[in-house]
């Protein structure tokens, strides 16, 4: 899908998640937050473009559902395995 489209339509989803009536969890193993504010610096750096949704930052065990969009190919992110709501997005221009 094209630039256009992909981060208002993933952005509205993953808002409408956090607006739902559900409890959100921590993340199932207590160093994971740790991994998950790792990849998302180390993707910030490698020039992506990061939005929250839901607003805050990690707390304790718990960390926001994060989209990360023109992430570079060299991004950690892209090559480990993610345990934790990051969504990576590789838009296109037409």
């Amino acid at each position: 899908m094209s630039r256009a489209w992909w981060l208002p339509l993933a952005t509205c989803a993953l808002a409408r998640r956090m607006t739902q009536p559900r409890k959100w969890g921590p993340l199932a193993n207590p160093r994971q937050p740790d991994a998950m504010v790792y990849l998302t610096e180390d993707a910030v750096v490698c020039v992506a473009i990061l939005r929250r949704v839901g607003g805050g930052s990690r707390e304790g065990s718990f960390w926001p559902p994060t989209i990360l969009t023109d992430v570079s190919a060299d991004a950690l992110v892209l090559s480990q395995e993610l345990f934790g709501p990051i969504l990576t997005i590789k838009p296109f221009d037409r």
